[in-house]
């Protein structure tokens, strides 16, 4: 209503919805994709000689450059 506040019941509600609403939107040297930002979680995985670790809203991979070949 104009004339009434809000409470903070409905305020939780507009925002739970709001993001409900939102996701992630990714692309890769191949493909594409999209997470549920309200629900899912995005998975970083290496393969060999690749390793990946998450802290905080930092991810970091490394490449061992002991499993790399250089080229010709």
């Amino acid at each position: 209503s104009e004339v009434k506040l809000a409470t903070s019941n409905s305020i939780k509600r507009y925002v739970d919805a709001q993001l409900t609403a939102q996701d992630l939107d990714t692309a890769g040297d191949s493909g594409t994709g999209s997470i549920d930002l309200d629900s899912q979680s995005l998975s970083i995985t290496g393969a060999t000689g690749i390793t990946t670790a998450a802290s905080g809203q930092g991810i970091s991979v490394d490449l061992d450059d002991t499993s790399v070949t250089p080229g010709s």
